[in-house]
């Protein structure tokens, strides 16, 4: 849990005494589980979760709370590893948004790759 606020803030468009700082949210969180089996398989899966947060001093602006689930499942062998994977598998959608831009979630990527190490 973050319990981020101001104590005593202003400047020339108000005073935000007791507001939640802008871009700070009211928790994160990751869990992730990972299996290796013999012979090379392995698979994986992580969630990573942000709560609300403001995207202003006064607090009059919000972004909702978010979670985001990737998986990967594969296998390894000396040199080479192949496995499938899925970010923002659930296509959760979210945007982060500051003085000169905003930016939005990157949607579901499905995907494999095939990696070969010297």
């Amino acid at each position: 849990m973050s319990d981020s606020k101001f104590d005593e803030f202003s400047d020339a468009k108000g005073t935000y005494d007791d507001n939640d700082k802008s871009y700070a949210p009211h928790y994160t969180y990751a869990v992730g589980l990972k299996y290796r089996g013999d012979g090379g398989f392995y698979a994986g899966v992580n969630v990573t979760g942000y709560g609300k947060s403001y995207l202003d001093n006064a607090n009059e602006y919000e972004m909702d709370a978010y979670e985001l689930v990737n998986a990967k499942i594969g296998y390894e062998w000396e040199h080479v590893d192949f496995y499938i994977y899925g970010k923002n598998i659930l296509d959760e959608e979210y945007y982060h948004e500051n003085v000169s831009m905003v930016s939005f979630s990157d949607s579901r990527e499905i995907g494999a790759r095939l990696t070969y190490r010297f």
